[in-house]
């Protein structure tokens, strides 16, 4: 059987393509009477021959009691007469779904069966309140009633004010019989189909559709009706498995159909939601979507379309998501996507959604406890995690390992790095980090413990060189303060607490006697100046100038203080709100100035 898709030669018994995996559709064949009927013909032949010419004799000869002809008899073929075989055509109209104001709202094509049944999914009357079934012939006819059983995908209406005859009945499938397509809109399009063994659905069977089928009709055995499929819509077609049509009963009321079997279900919230359209803002529409998420659902995901499948319904969200934290909305996102519509959810990309907005709204700290939290609940409920969470989990860590090497923070980066390596003790990037963040607080001799502790492969040589190099520099250096600038400049910058306080920006300055604070800091720091207040002469670029001469309780550099220290109200010209550090604090410490490399290192003396 030769392949429509790729063209593979396959076993005559095959459904599916052994190259491709499609579903194989033969064409029709010439049905071959066995021999056995040929002969059976040719006698039925023969004797009707041979009674005609007897009954010839017979009407020819003569009889008692019996006129030699007979007038009410005159002109009448005496031969049985066959029965004139009919076509049955199918009726292609509308299901039309309408509102409660009776605007359409949505429409199906369909065709009439039995004289007054039609059929559609159950999906396609979401959000209607009545239905008529409308053809260009004969207008609109009311569906008031119906029959459906739970869990039918497809439910069968029957018409109230019409009855078409000369259509196809509406039969059960049956296995051994050949099955034939025809879709609506494209006659003479019909073919033969063989279809892999179909699943029960209810009163309905179900099977994927073969990539030939792609317009709506309904599947027919012996020019009956046994099953529908909607392409446009559904990967699945459906074959009627009740009774026949003139056997069907209504037993239901549409009206009650759309009350109670498809209100409050999470597929008629899904196209309420998407029905209104991006009219309602984002933050709207991602916590309607959620709220669904919470919904029981009615329906089997192979019987509704591509855009109220949960898969698809999760992808806008997170688009929506992505969109809230984008505009700096992350206090939205962490109230809508709370616990529970995470876990409704079980998608990757909404956990870290979540997770990120509180990175932003508290802290990494409290994002990861969430998502362990998380990460816990799914697995309790499914037995299994989301693909891609312990990825997400580990490099949630490094982010914030990385985050407290840059920027530091309330939380220790050694403390952080052991509850990563609890959860990931075989991730070698994350163990790497242990390193950094071990050197970050000076502490070499763990530094060098963990680095020796592992294996590196040969991609991480430079990382694992630069660390070695460090490790060497901080042991060399303890005890010492290194202090980085940019490679060539005139001024070294540093960060300098005075009185144990207030923190200023100096200017290292190894040519000046002593410290000097702006005038702005004498206010800030409460230094009291009086006329006890010593008076200086300093030089200055106009000439020379006086000064105050104060006392600061202390100046500190990167931990390290000095005590009582003297210090001169200068204002720096270029240099507003700058301090400088002169010899009587520098004199203190070994200075080592690297101008090439950019190192500025204090060993106290």
């Amino acid at each position: 059987m030769i392949c429509r898709k790729c063209h593979t030669n396959n076993p005559e018994s095959s459904f599916y393509c052994d190259s491709c995996g499609q579903p194989l559709i033969r064409k029709p064949k010439a049905e071959r009477k066995p021999i056995f009927w040929y002969v059976l013909t040719a006698c039925v032949g023969v004797l009707l021959v041979g009674g005609y010419f007897l009954l010839n004799m017979i009407l020819q000869s003569p009889k008692k009691d019996m006129p030699s002809h007979t007038a009410a008899t005159k002109g009448v073929d005496t031969q049985a007469i066959p029965a004139e075989k009919t076509e049955r055509s199918l009726i292609i109209g509308g299901v039309v779904v309408k509102d409660l104001e009776g605007r359409e709202i949505s429409g199906r094509a369909s065709t009439v069966c039995s004289e007054t049944w039609v059929a559609a999914p159950v999906w396609s009357l979401l959000g209607g309140k009545s239905l008529v079934f409308q053809t260009t012939e004969s207008g609109e006819s009311p569906v008031k009633k119906g029959t459906w059983a739970s869990g039918d995908p497809i439910i069968l209406m029957q018409l109230q004010d019409a009855s078409f005859g000369n259509v196809p009945e509406l039969f059960p499938w049956k296995q051994y019989k050949p099955l034939e397509w025809h879709p609506y809109l494209k006659k003479g399009s019909d073919f033969q189909v063989d279809i892999p063994p179909p699943k029960k659905r209810g009163s309905f069977l179900s099977f994927p559709l073969p990539y030939e089928i792609q317009d709506a009709g309904v599947f027919m055995q012996e020019g009956h009706v046994v099953g529908w499929a909607f392409p446009y819509w559904l990967d699945y077609g459906y074959l009627w498995g009740g009774p026949a049509g003139v056997d069907l009963v209504p037993d239901i009321q549409m009206d009650r159909f759309f009350q109670s079997v498809l209100t409050g279900w999470r597929e008629t919230h899904f196209y309420n939601v998407l029905n209104r359209g991006e009219s309602v803002p984002s933050v709207k529409r991602l916590e309607a979507f959620a709220e669904g998420l919470g919904m029981d659902s009615r329906f089997s995901q192979e019987d509704v379309p591509q855009q109220l499948r949960s898969q698809s319904i999760v992808r806008e969200m997170h688009a929506l998501s992505s969109e809230l934290l984008k505009n700096g909305l992350a206090t939205e996102v962490v109230r809508i996507l709370d616990e529970h519509a995470i876990i409704e959810s079980q998608d990757l990309a909404l956990v870290q959604d979540s997770v990120l907005a509180r990175v932003e709204t508290a802290d990494f700290n409290l994002a990861i406890q969430f998502l362990e939290k998380i990460k816990n609940n799914i697995y309790d409920i499914k037995g299994q995690g989301i693909s891609g969470l312990d990825q997400f989990h580990a490099k949630l860590y490094k982010d914030w390992l990385r985050n407290i090497l840059d920027k530091g923070g309330y939380y220790s980066g050694m403390v952080a790095f052991e509850e990563a390596k609890r959860h990931f003790p075989d991730d070698i990037e994350l163990h790497l980090l242990g390193v950094e963040v071990a050197l970050a607080d000076k502490n070499w001799a763990r530094a060098r413990e963990l680095l020796q502790m592992r294996d590196y492969p040969e991609t991480m040589r430079d990382w694992i060189g630069e660390l070695e190099n460090e490790i060497q520099d901080v042991q060399e250096n303890e005890g010492a303060i290194t202090i980085r600038f940019n490679p060539g400049a005139k001024h070294i910058p540093v960060k300098v607490f005075l009185n144990r306080t207030h923190s200023f920006r100096f200017i290292l300055d190894t040519g000046a006697t002593l410290c000097s604070i702006p005038s702005s800091a004498v206010d800030r720091l409460r230094i009291n100046i009086d006329h006890t207040t010593p008076i200086r002469l300093i030089s200055t670029a106009g000439g020379y100038a006086e000064t105050y001469e104060v006392r600061l309780k202390s100046v500190e550099l990167e931990g390290y203080r000095v005590s009582d220290v003297k210090a001169l109200i200068i204002d720096i010209p270029g240099f507003r709100d700058y301090g400088l550090l002169g010899q009587n604090f520098l004199n203190n410490f070994h200075i080592e100035i690297d101008n090439q490399k950019g190192i500025l290192r204090l060993k106290k003396r």
